[in-house]
């Protein structure tokens, strides 16, 4: 339920403006520095109607190759290679393939997103104009973008670091609709920040609707990562994958 309202929230993310390089357009440049990355990704999910918790191991390698490999609630695996998309289930021997130019715009970014980075959020607002608003005693900076459909906020504590996200339904933020706060910083490369915890809730009239909480470990940054690792081939010996019918 958590992906697809997340799913939901990336649709009403469509830029309505541009501007000089912002915050967002300078996070998103250090960031660029970061080629490869590995990590073990633990991620618990709560909504009304229950709880899980996924396992996962991922290797990354920009701009868009992404191998996921779950351990846990069913082991699967979903591997970007750059131009395709993989997607297979031990449960069901599920096999699909999808070109990666004809995937929704939110699973592109799925995978140009650097793990334990809020990059899924903020490719989704490069090139918004940038708006000042009021420092609060946790954050002295903060800045606000608006959307087609939600003002995004962007606040940054006493370290310069993007510590919490919230999205609202105006600019004028009376009523929130999600919030990430993040946690647990990690400085891989200098004034480039990682946050190994990360929690989003989803609220809708002010009823929590979604919380998931993230924690990265055994994170790795630049590291070398064999070429093969991004090869189906190598992923999925002796499967055949089958693409769906365009819809």
């Amino acid at each position: 339920m958590l992906k697809h309202i997340l799913w939901v929230l990336a649709g009403l993310l469509l830029s309505s403006g541009a501007s000089a390089q912002n915050r967002v357009d300078q996070l998103l440049t250090g960031y660029s520095l970061i080629k490869t990355v590995s990590c073990d990704v633990r991620k618990d999910t709560a909504t009304p109607e229950g709880e899980g918790r996924m396992l996962s191991r991922v290797w990354f390698e920009a701009p868009n190759r992404l191998l996921v490999e779950n351990s846990t609630p069913i082991k699967r695996k979903i591997l970007c290679d750059g131009t395709t998309q993989f997607f297979y289930a031990d449960e069901g021997q599920t096999a699909l393939q999808f070109p990666f130019d004809q995937l929704p715009l939110d699973m592109q970014i799925q995978a140009q997103s650097i793990p334990a980075s809020p990059m899924e959020h903020l490719l989704r607002l490069k090139d918004l104009s940038e708006t000042n608003l009021p420092a609060t005693a946790a954050y002295p900076v903060r800045t606000g973008y608006s959307t087609e459909k939600l003002f995004a906020v962007l606040s940054f504590d006493a370290s310069n670091r993007l510590a919490r996200l919230e999205f609202y339904t105006s600019p004028e933020m009376t009523n929130g609709y999600a919030a990430t706060d993040y946690s647990s910083f990690e400085q891989p490369l200098p004034g480039v920040w990682l946050a190994l915890h990360q929690e989003s809730e989803i609220t809708v009239q002010g009823e929590m609707k979604a919380r998931e909480s993230r924690r990265f470990s055994n994170l790795r940054v630049n590291p070398s990562i064999p070429p093969e690792t991004f090869q189906s081939g190598k992923a999925f010996p002796g499967v055949k994958f089958n693409t769906p019918p365009s819809q």
